[in-house]
């Protein structure tokens, strides 16, 4: 891999250090009391917007050529990082997934689909060796069976990001998970973090929601469904394997997740470093847009010394 390459993936790796821009140059920073920020700073320019998939079909071709198109478009743009989910639904028991178009899918069929994207994405990068993607291979916690399934999670993840170590050098696998307070109870999906991340060797990436956490309170408050702030904070963050790129769907939601992250600053000495925000316009027009959902963000963000931070991606979601 490029020097470039390398220094993504710890830069990635490195989750637990708060990223502040500061002019054109990103800092990592050791320690929250050392964070700045400039009021007077204007939004930087949102990233290239990604895109993560919810996955319709067990065909490897339809994922290959997926791939393929992120790779065209990062070789064609050049030097270019990105990071995509795939996302299979929710897991049953059995080892099978339950797509949103009500069809179901082996996990062996998820290694497949999985690994084919990646190799699609590896091919069509060309001669353009410094492009780089991260992918996130992901469930939902709707109705999932907690600790074993977290665990099962792993084992898919890890398989495919063993074969992808091994045959598309310019992909890193990690886990997903599209955690909404509403689809599941907290402690049935902490069993689920715990279990993924005392099973896997990669991380995995929280893409969901914070559904009814307080918009401009940080003192452990309730969300939905009988979850408070901790517990969101803890699985998109807090467990050893979370990061997150949380759903900016709305107006209010960049403000749910800056309240999460001055949480985790306050009362766990762990403010969130998020990936980016997640829009969904592609899906529903009356969402924000994708430049819209990261203005959103970094403003709410930067507003706090303890948050400040400009996140590296830009992802949106669409329909395979």
């Amino acid at each position: 891999m490029s020097n470039k390459t390398i220094m993504s993936a710890w830069l990635k790796r490195r989750k637990r250090l708060p990223v502040v821009a500061i002019g054109t140059v990103t800092v990592l920073l050791a320690a929250l009391e050392f964070a700045v920020v400039n009021p007077a700073q204007a939004t930087p320019a949102k990233p290239w917007t990604d895109w993560g998939y919810y996955m319709l079909s067990t065909s490897t071709t339809t994922a290959y050529n997926l791939g393929c198109n992120q790779g065209n478009t990062d070789r064609d743009e050049g030097d270019i990082n990105s990071e995509e989910f795939l996302d299979f639904g929710v897991q049953k028991s059995g080892n099978i997934n339950l797509m949103i178009n009500s069809t179901d899918i082996t996990d062996a069929q998820i290694e497949s689909v999985s690994e084919q994207f990646a190799y699609g994405y590896w091919v069509c990068t060309g001669s353009d060796t410094s492009s780089f993607l991260t992918l996130a291979v992901g469930t939902n916690n709707d109705t999932n069976g907690g600790v074993d399934y977290g665990a099962t999670w792993a084992t898919v993840t890890d398989t495919v990001a063993s074969w992808v170590n091994a045959h598309a050098p310019q992909v890193v696998v990690d886990g997903g998970d599209d955690i909404e307070p509403s689809w599941e109870t907290s402690p049935t999906t902490i069993a689920w973090a715990n279990g993924f991340s005392d099973n896997a060797s990669t991380f995995y990436l929280d893409y969901g929601s914070a559904d009814g956490c307080p918009e401009s309170s940080s003192g452990n408050g309730p969300c939905n469904n009988g979850w408070d702030q901790y517990d969101v904070w803890y699985v998109a963050y807090g467990a050893p394997a979370a990061m997150v790129a949380p759903e900016i769907y709305s107006s209010g939601t960049a403000s749910e997740w800056t309240e999460l992250c001055l949480y985790g600053a306050q009362s766990q000495s762990e403010a969130i470093t998020f990936q980016g925000p997640l829009d969904d316009n592609a899906l529903d027009s009356g969402y924000l847009t994708s430049s819209e959902a990261w203005s959103d963000l970094w403003n709410a963000l930067n507003a706090y010394s303890a948050c400040a931070q400009t996140p590296l991606y830009s992802l949106e979601v669409h329909d395979e």
